[in-house]
């Protein structure tokens, strides 16, 4: 799954102007902020490095992560959880192994819990085990500890600008 700092997003949206909203023409899962448990036995956990952005330029730690959330043309979704083989994989013990499936109806996204997942919340509401909700741009997605914002194009270039983001 393709993914961009929100902060490299903000200089693309710079640089390219009212062409931004044109070149990524499609909807984002952006990773908040937040708390993260790695969990324990994981040998890579204590090895992870930051990237290199450039000589004098540190990351930022509070820089959310974007996640290019596409609609595939067969139909199939996308799979979150903490197991490889996922989509998206998140390696923090209060997701599950595969915790949940985003999947698009043509007119807006779904998230579906799996019979496993420890916890899944839209907007603060519990979604129950093998249960599905339709979510919007704007809606707040928590896996876990772990929270995500779905965007549409429009609340992306919204997030970008400055401006609030309406939940369509």
């Amino acid at each position: 799954m393709k993914s961009f700092a929100l902060s490299r997003l903000a200089q693309q949206r710079l640089v390219l102007g009212e062409r931004f909203g044109q070149q990524f023409a499609h909807d984002w899962l952006v990773w908040e902020p937040g708390a993260w448990v790695v969990p324990r036995g994981t040998a890579g956990g204590e090895e992870t490095m930051p990237p290199k952005v450039g000589l004098n330029v540190k990351p930022r730690i509070d820089d959310p992560l974007c996640f290019v959330l596409a609609a595939r043309l067969d139909g199939s979704g996308c799979t979150i959880g903490r197991a490889e083989g996922n989509d998206l994989v998140l390696s923090d013990e209060t997701v599950s192994r595969r915790h949940c499936f985003f999947s698009h109806t043509g007119k807006t996204w779904v998230v579906s819990c799996d019979a496993d997942a420890k916890e899944l919340k839209v907007d603060g509401k519990p979604v129950k085990s093998t249960e599905s909700a339709p979510i919007r741009s704007g809606q707040r997605i928590e896996l876990g500890h772990l929270t995500f914002t779905l965007l549409d194009n429009a609340g992306m270039l919204a997030r970008l600008d400055g401006l609030p983001v309406s939940k369509m």
